[in-house]
């Protein structure tokens, strides 16, 4: 079988109907954090975070700092160099006032932190307060160059 030679310039075949238009795509890394806040919060986690001391070593200081203010050992300024500004007003609410009996901050018996991602840490601690004894959690965020509270659950 024989193919004759040269072979006809096929006709371009018209589309019936018109095609939607495509449109580029953004890319994600180009102004990445500049509209959302939350984004930004992470980027700076991650640029901060190879800084910073590991969770695992400074969530006692945070947990008993916590018992502390709890218990109304530790005065309103020390609550807000150690949580973020939301939590430190949500907990304002629940501290001891003064002039009332302060209850023992009581004693750590065990923390607990695991990084979720880098910069945001999850952290549980036992602690033990007169015969009983109870957890609470708390997050550690380093969205703002350092280690703070960003949430409690007592």
């Amino acid at each position: 079988m024989s193919i004759p030679l040269p072979l006809p310039h096929p006709e371009p075949i018209e589309d019936p109907e018109p095609r939607p238009h495509l449109f580029p795509v953004p890319d994600p890394l180009d102004g990445w954090g500049s509209e959302d806040p939350e984004l930004e919060a992470i980027a700076t986690r991650r640029a901060v975070r190879p800084a910073l001391p590991d969770p695992e070593e400074v969530a006692p200081a945070f947990a008993l700092a916590l018992l502390e203010i709890e218990a109304g050992y530790r005065a309103l300024p020390q609550l807000e160099r150690l949580c973020t500004f939301d939590l430190s007003q949500a907990l304002l609410p629940g501290l001891p006032r003064a002039g009332l009996p302060r209850p023992h901050a009581g004693t750590l018996l065990r923390v607990r932190a695991r990084e979720s991602e880098p910069g945001l840490a999850d952290v549980v601690a036992l602690a033990q307060r007169g015969p009983r004894a109870r957890a609470f959690g708390f997050r550690l965020d380093a969205s703002e160059g350092r280690w703070r509270v960003s949430d409690v659950a007592w």
